[in-house]
């Protein structure tokens, strides 16, 4: 995609197009490394359906629903496009945290 020869990447972009979706996922492991993901899934269901599993599922006053076996009220229509079975990982790499103790005080101590 192309517009007055400039922009190649962000006007593809915006465009509205169903398929070809992704997302970067952030994770802030226990060592303070940030650790980056960003997932993808080629072809997107058209057709959604009620998972009977999230109702039928018990649930505490206050859950956080990520935490749930099942997470979603809804799920696609054909199992093999759900994006739980087709998600992939396109890029994965960690920035590891820098070492935040100052020397250099006054009195000869280190500050962190």
């Amino acid at each position: 995609m192309n517009w007055l020869h400039i922009h190649f990447d962000e006007a593809f972009s915006s465009l509205r197009i169903a398929n070809y979706k992704s997302f970067t996922r952030f994770h802030i492991k226990s060592d303070g490394d940030l650790e980056v993901y960003t997932l993808a899934v080629d072809k997107v269901p058209k057709e959604w359906k009620l998972d009977p599993e999230w109702d039928r599922e018990p649930r505490q006053p206050q859950q956080i629903s990520h935490l749930r076996k099942f997470p979603n009220k809804w799920r696609a229509a054909a199992a093999q496009l759900d994006p739980l079975n087709t998600v992939k990982i396109v890029d994965h790499f960690v920035i590891r945290q820098t070492d935040k103790t100052v020397n250099g005080a006054s009195d000869g101590s280190v500050i962190s």
